[in-house]
């Protein structure tokens, strides 16, 4: 008797430890198992063969599905509407199972610059020599920038950045007035020119996964603001919807940093400006091109 209770016991266990899955293949043909791990690639399972467990694998394109017994401690079976037998087996699709892939890249990349601005605008040919070095001059200044950006995929992502540029030049004047008096005085400029706008970015990365090019196509808010004197003061400023394009490359400094070598071209043409509040639109041949091509240095924190 006591045998007899023992030998049940050991069945009743073994029983309980080995539940019946089940993976469907070809369609139709069943495998009674314990299904132990299930990845993007392939299923893992164990079988009874003599009372022997053996464990075995299927690669996930051979599988059509794959149930798991969730019967636990109710061994009842329940009957619905039509009689049928309703199991309380749960039926998996691989098609909808949802496995998750870790990130190997970086998601969120933050950038701050500096460099070297330069206008681009045509100096008038058929002005005096002192003026063309004056606007010459002018031309050149500072550029600071700062932006992020989010890859959707490894190589794509959207981004937003702000920039600013910085240039003022100075020289003493004489011009006559309407009676031929000399009256001196002092020409400046005192440019500023602020960019707001979000972008599409590419990237290709190195072996190393920090280093590597960048590229990034933006539209935004190109708004300038020159503080002038001639003579009198003025406040010169106007706005325009600007094009920017940025190429970057990056070196790896860390896991997460990275300095940055770049070159960018803002696009922006004025057909209108504001002079002391008074506003006046110029004609094609007027127009104010305030388009710059900027040189840039800086430090990239990349986020995964």
């Amino acid at each position: 008797m006591k045998h007899a209770l023992l030998l049940l016991l050991i069945v009743m266990v073994n029983f309980t430890a080995f539940a019946q899955d089940y993976i469907v293949i070809n369609g139709k043909d069943t495998i009674n198992c314990k299904i132990n791990e299930i990845t993007s690639n392939e299923i893992f399972f164990t079988i009874q063969q003599n009372d022997i467990p053996i464990k075995s694998s299927l690669p996930m394109s051979k599988v059509n599905a794959y149930y798991f017994n969730n019967n636990g401690d109710d061994q009842s079976i329940p009957i619905n509407q039509e009689n049928e037998v309703v199991t309380n087996e749960t039926y998996v699709n691989k098609e909808q199972v949802k496995i998750k892939v870790p990130i190997d890249y970086q998601r969120f990349r933050i950038n701050a610059e500096i460099g070297f601005g330069y206008m681009v605008a045509d100096i008038p040919p058929n002005a005096p020599q002192e003026v063309k070095d004056y606007f010459e001059q002018l031309k050149s200044g500072t550029h600071y920038s700062f932006g992020g950006s989010y890859f959707i995929k490894r190589s794509f992502g959207l981004g937003a950045k702000a920039s600013l540029f910085y240039t003022q030049n100075q020289m003493s004047i004489s011009l006559y007035d309407a009676n031929g008096n000399v009256i001196n005085g002092l020409m400046k400029d005192d440019i500023s020119i602020t960019y707001f706008g979000a972008y599409v970015a590419g990237r290709s990365f190195a072996k190393n996964g920090i280093s590597g090019f960048y590229f990034e196509l933006g539209l935004g808010k190109t708004s300038y603001e020159n503080r002038a004197v001639f003579i009198d003061n003025y406040n010169i400023t106007g706005s325009k919807v600007g094009i920017d394009f940025t190429i970057d490359y990056d070196i790896k400094l860390g896991n997460s940093l990275a300095l940055g070598l770049g070159l960018n071209y803002n696009i922006a043409v004025l057909d209108e400006i504001m002079v002391n509040g008074q506003k006046y639109t110029l004609t094609a041949d007027a127009k104010e091109n305030i388009s710059r091509i900027n040189m840039m240095i800086g430090l990239r924190y990349l986020i995964q």
